[in-house]
């Protein structure tokens, strides 16, 4: 994924929580082995896509079992204006 523009950028220990959280290997229909999100790729999308959805989950975190660990990966560059 490193070779990726898009994940080149990333924390390298960032992409490696990203990779054993958030991926799993499985096999297509024909056999042939593959790497599939954890999540709909419709999720996926929102993260990258919509901004706003960091508010709304920090807002919601005092809804949320203390129990449950918490991992935070929102897009941007750091200290960008967006």
């Amino acid at each position: 994924m490193r070779k990726n523009p898009f994940f080149n950028v990333w924390d390298p220990k960032a992409l490696e929580i990203y990779v054993d959280c958030g991926l799993y290997d499985t096999r297509c229909p024909s056999g042939r082995p593959i790497t599939k999100l954890k999540m709909p790729a419709v999720q996926e999308a929102v993260v990258f896509a919509a901004t706003l959805t960091q508010f709304e989950t920090f807002q919601r975190l005092e809804h949320l079992d203390e129990r449950i660990e918490l991992r935070w990966i929102v897009p941007g560059k750091p200290n960008a204006q967006e």
